[in-house]
């Protein structure tokens, strides 16, 4: 019913179940980061995970409640999808 309507199954990683796969329903995904932390190789390996999915958009969204450093993942996150940049270009 998701794939015939389009709509994104939302799936999360926590820290009490983390996410073993991604089940692509749409042409776009939605995921809930919530663990504690992500450290610079856990950000690359979910960058990797989205970018595998061919998804037009995705819509990722980190925890924010406690530690409030939700904004701080998403920017390091957003960084892992822009090209690097060409020095002396």
């Amino acid at each position: 019913m998701l794939r015939a309507n389009d709509c994104a199954l939302v799936v999360s990683d926590t820290d009490e179940k983390p996410l073993e796969e991604i089940i692509s329903t749409a042409k776009w995904g939605y995921l809930r980061l919530r663990k504690t932390n992500y450290e610079p190789q856990d950000l690359a390996d979910w960058m990797k995970r989205v970018q595998e999915q061919k998804w037009k958009d995705a819509f990722v969204f980190f925890k924010h409640e406690d530690e409030g450093i939700g904004p701080q993942l998403a920017a390091q996150f957003i960084a892992l999808s822009e090209p690097p940049a060409v020095a002396g270009g």
